[in-house]
């Protein structure tokens, strides 16, 4: 490797600049940090609830930004607003946030139907069982 005079005189002003008295030590340090590997930004994390930003906006694109239930009769929901994400195997059971075929779009009423529905077959999975318990009724006044 050539050393061009503008280069030389770079490396020359970085080491006047540089608080190290030993310039070896210097020059080493900047070239380590031009050299060493990078750490890629995203790591695979471990298994997660969350799904990526990404992978919930082509989820969302894919079912035209509306809930993707269907009823019994085959009718689907015409919901535009208030849509999650939805585990189809929920990850209480090991279901995946990152593999698409797992996730749908469902509007929050249809989500909570659908944990509901699901988990009503397996309290012992459920964080509380108030978000499907009716509210008691109030008292009239008389």
């Amino acid at each position: 490797m050539e050393i061009d005079e503008e280069l030389r005189a770079l490396l020359e002003k970085a080491i006047q600049i540089a608080s190290e008295k030993n310039n070896a030590v210097f020059l080493k340090k900047i070239l380590m940090a031009y050299v060493r590997e990078r750490q890629p930004r995203h790591r695979e994390s471990k298994h997660t609830r969350r799904v990526p930003v990404p992978t919930a906006r082509e989820i969302k694109k894919e079912a035209g930004y509306q809930c993707e239930y269907r009823s019994p009769a085959g009718i689907r929901c015409s919901q535009t607003a208030h849509l999650e994400i939805d585990h189809i195997r929920p990850y209480a059971l090991g279901g995946s946030s990152r593999d698409k075929e797992n996730l749908r779009c469902l509007c929050k009423a249809h989500n909570l139907f659908m944990a509901g529905k699901y988990f009503s077959k397996h309290p012992a999975l459920m964080k509380s069982d108030t978000l499907f318990r009716q509210r008691p009724k109030s008292p009239k006044a008389v």
